[in-house]
């Protein structure tokens, strides 16, 4: 039914005629030559049991052709007109040829060098024409039409449909054939047969997806051979098999991606490797000769096969349909291939999940450095490759995560002490960090914190490369001594001038007399007054401020200007002496916190009186002397100093709305200098001054100009404070240098020597002294 609708339809489109495919009419048979030819005279060559050029005498016969006993024929054609051609075939098939008006064109050959079965010449010029642009079409009625493909296509002449491959005319005729497909798709039979044939002008092949099939429109040998190619590629599918396969140690993902980016480098190489069947001649060429072409194709077409069936023996990846499925829930990979080739394929996903023979860790316990500071260096001196250090990066950067941070402290922490409430300074290095590992190819590192060690899992080569750079990382690091002293030089200079007017007492009648004085200057008492009678000197005279009447006047009146001026000396602050390690940071701090108001809150109490409450939130700045000394040590015992001084001081104090703020004066020195081992630097020049002026005398008088003078007291007091540090860094490398400098520093404290002898034998008794701190310090 569907065959029938196909013609139908064909029909309306005008490419066949609606009545059925004409059966090929049997040949003719020829007609039986007599034995000897007829008598004539003079014949140069007529026919004579051959087809070709009439002789031109009377024994020739062009229109009849002559077959032997054996129904064999010799073909003489030498450059003949396509009409000679089509007069033979006429005579050998017995079919009437329906010749074009536009059959004109170039003289043909056709010449065989013996005779040849009838069927066989008509083949051959058949297949003469067909090289030569000129296509016979089967027609109704045993005809053959003949068209010059250059001024017609043949499909316009109504090409019967066939659906048989036993209805296909023997010779080379244009038919079209209806194919149906059982197994391969109409894409990829189509793919296939236009890779390997090349059409002629007239040729087409369509495909009917919904049918399953494939019409193609060629001469009928060309159709033969893509039969028997179609036989080739129309086959069932390969029988694929899938099953499970379970990993205990390896990682179903991995594995699986592994395999699978194997699987497209073998395909892709398979691939690069096969020639096309297109690819060398680019197919089949119209006008040579078909048969011996799908031949060829065929041969390769098996010897394919047999070439891939070697190749997925010896190489089981090369296999198409091969895939692997990760399951990631049951760590088991879907292993999808043929039968013959799930035995290989299972042993390779089998041969990842062996057991790796594993070394025993090496663990390398430190002194000297912290285990996860040297970790990521670790990681990057032993990667060979750009992936390596990619993946030890990513490892680090989590790993950085849990670093504790190292170092010297440089401030207070924001936590406290329950017990005591003061800040804590240094934090430590928290104790339930977990170890750090990096992986780095098939090495892993592994930073265990509590036991500050490093563990590798590796090869041998890791292991060595590892042991190396530790040798040469976890050395004694070089110490600085530090002995500073911090001190104070106070420089006060005081000036007082006043002039102090005495009157010496003057007996003036009797007993009676008078004395006084004007003192500007001097110490106020009344414990006791003198007898005016004996204020004769004015070393007799009470210092008392202000005008005095003694009662007495004398006419001797003196006067003396005194000027006060004092110094003062260098007072040591403080003496630390601290260690610290190479290019780390040695910080000192001493002195006391000020509490100042932040805020004040005032809030009206209506349950007593009206009274306000007032309430202030009290913040604590730094009145402190502070020294952070970072040194590094460089060649022949040079060492470089980073020295930063911070002073801050109360200096006096200011009211701001009615709260007594303190005032806190700041000062700082920030240098880098390079001195030799134990050389002393002085660093000066924090100085402070602050002048005072005081006024006293008699009260209205001391205000009069000029004469004021007289009767008053100006001090003006100017403080001169300078911070100076003196500072000897001292360079310790070896056990023998720390025990000489802890010796000097023990003979410089009394407590020193008590506590040696003491430490010397712990259970001696000393029963004067009640503790152990008593019998040191005491």
């Amino acid at each position: 039914m569907n065959t029938r609708l196909l013609i139908v339809l064909l029909s309306i489109l005008g490419l066949v005629p609606l009545s059925s495919p004409a059966q090929e009419a049997p040949a003719a048979a020829p007609t039986p030559a007599p034995a000897t030819p007829p008598a004539g005279g003079g014949g140069g060559g007529g026919f004579g049991g051959r087809f070709g050029r009439p002789g031109q005498g009377p024994g020739g016969d062009s229109n009849v052709p002559v077959a032997d006993k054996e129904d064999k024929v010799a073909l003489q054609f030498p450059n003949n007109p396509a009409t000679d051609l089509l007069a033979a075939y006429e005579s050998l098939s017995g079919k009437t040829v329906i010749r074009d008006a536009t059959l004109a064109g170039p003289s043909l050959t056709l010449v065989t060098a013996k005779r040849i079965p009838r069927i066989e010449a008509l083949r051959l010029i058949e297949s003469t024409l067909l090289l030569n642009g000129y296509s016979l079409i089967p027609g109704a009625n045993n005809t053959m039409k003949i068209v010059n493909i250059a001024g017609k296509n043949p499909r316009s002449e109504g090409v019967p449909l066939l659906t048989r491959p036993e209805e296909l005319p023997a010779g080379d005729q244009v038919v079209s054939f209806y194919l149906p497909l059982e197994f391969i798709s109409t894409n990829d039979a189509l793919s296939v047969f236009q890779s390997s044939v090349t059409l002629h002008s007239y040729g087409a092949i369509v495909a009917v997806p919904t049918a399953h099939a494939i019409v193609i429109t060629e001469s009928s040998g060309t159709i033969r051979e893509m039969l028997k190619l179609k036989v080739l590629i129309d086959v069932p599918p390969t029988k694929i098999v899938s099953e499970f396969v379970l990993l205990r140690r390896a990682d179903a993902q991995k594995v699986a991606d592994a395999l699978n980016k194997l699987l497209d480098s073998e395909k892709t190489a398979a691939n690069a490797g096969a020639n096309n069947i297109n690819g060398g001649g680019g197919g089949f060429q119209p006008g040579g000769n078909p048969q011996q072409a799908f031949q060829a194709i065929a041969r390769a077409m098996s010897a394919a096969q047999s070439s891939a069936a070697s190749n997925v023996a010896a190489n089981p990846l090369a296999s198409s349909n091969t895939r692997f499925v990760p399951d990631v829930r049951t760590n088991r990979i879907l292993v999808v291939t043929e039968p013959y080739n799930f035995a290989p394929m299972k042993a390779l996903v089998e041969g990842f999940d062996l057991s790796a023979d594993v070394m025993d860790p090496y663990s390398r316990p430190l002194r000297y450095i912290k285990a996860v500071d040297v970790l990521w260096t670790l990681a990057n001196l032993i990667s060979e490759t750009k992936d390596d250090a990619r993946d030890a990066s990513s490892s680090a950067s989590s790993a950085a995560n849990l670093k504790s941070p190292s170092g010297n402290s440089t401030g207070t922490s924001n936590s406290s002490s329950s017990a005591s409430g003061l800040s804590q300074v240094l934090t430590g290095d928290p104790t339930n960090i977990p170890p750090a590992a990096i992986l780095v190819g098939t090495t892993r590192l592994i930073a265990d914190n509590s036991t500050n060690s490093i563990i590798v899992i590796g090869p041998p080569e890791s292991v060595t490369k590892v042991k190396g750079i530790l040798d040469k990382l976890d050395v004694r690091p070089k110490q600085i001594y530090l002995a500073t002293v911090i001190g104070k030089m106070n420089l006060t200079n005081d000036a007082e001038i006043s002039v102090n007017i005495l009157q010496n007492y003057r007996n003036v009648s009797g007993n009676n007399g008078l004395a006084t004085s004007s003192m500007n200057a001097g110490t106020s008492t009344l414990s006791s007054f003198p007898t005016p009678s004996t204020l004769n000197s004015a070393g007799a005279f009470s210092f008392f401020n202000g005008l005095t009447l003694y009662g007495s006047l004398g006419n001797a009146m003196n006067y003396y200007v005194q000027a006060l001026e004092s110094t003062g000396r260098f007072t040591i602050l403080s003496r630390p002496s601290v260690y610290t390690a190479n290019n780390k940071k040695a910080y000192i701090s001493s002195g006391q916190q000020v509490p100042i108001p932040q805020s004040t809150l005032s809030t009206l109490d209506t349950t007593s009186n009206n009274s306000v409450t007032q309430s202030s939130t009290i913040t604590y700045k730094n009145a402190a002397l502070l020294l952070e000394v970072i040194p590094l040590i460089n060649s022949e015992k040079e060492v470089t100093l980073q020295i930063a001084v911070q002073n801050d001081s109360l200096n006096g104090s200011s009211t701001i709305s009615g709260n007594t703020i303190p005032i806190i004066a700041s000062d700082s020195l920030k240098t880098t200098i390079t001195v030799v081992n134990k050389a002393t630097i002085v660093l000066g020049g924090l100085i402070r001054n602050q002048e005072t002026k005081n006024r006293t005398g008699v009260p209205l008088l001391k205000d009069i100009p000029v004469l004021g003078a007289l009767f008053r007291s100006d001090t003006n007091a100017r403080d001169r404070d300078e911070l100076v540090v003196l500072l000897q860094p001292t360079v310790v490398e070896t056990p023998e240098e720390e025990a000489a400098l802890e010796k000097a520093e023990s003979s410089s404290s009394g407590v020193g020597p008590r506590a040696k002898h003491y430490t010397s034998d712990p259970n001696k008794e000393i029963p004067e002294k009640a503790t152990v701190l008593e019998s040191i310090t005491h």
